[in-house]
């Protein structure tokens, strides 16, 4: 197969990934819920001493049934200021 061929087709499966995230759409379960507790969500700015002009801000939940005497979980989304909001 030579790269003549191979082009239209990386551009073909390309268009249609695009095409495929636009349309994604929500389950029920990623939705707020009535009568479900809910935690709180803090946003903070960092910035690096390391790396001069590098900088993120940066969001953290806490479960409304968070224990601080209690091993917890965490998830960390770099850049990940979509997930808070709620509006998709």
């Amino acid at each position: 197969m030579n790269s003549r061929s191979v082009l239209p087709l990386v551009l073909l499966a390309t268009t249609l990934l695009v095409r495929a995230a636009d349309d994604y759409k929500l389950g029920p379960d990623s939705m707020p819920q009535e009568g479900l507790s809910r935690g709180t969500v803090t946003k903070d700015h960092w910035l690096s001493k390391i790396f001069p002009g590098t900088e993120r801000d940066y969001w953290i939940y806490v479960p409304a049934q968070y224990d601080s005497s209690k091993p917890a979980c965490v998830m960390v989304f770099p850049d990940g200021g979509g997930y808070v909001n709620t509006n998709g």
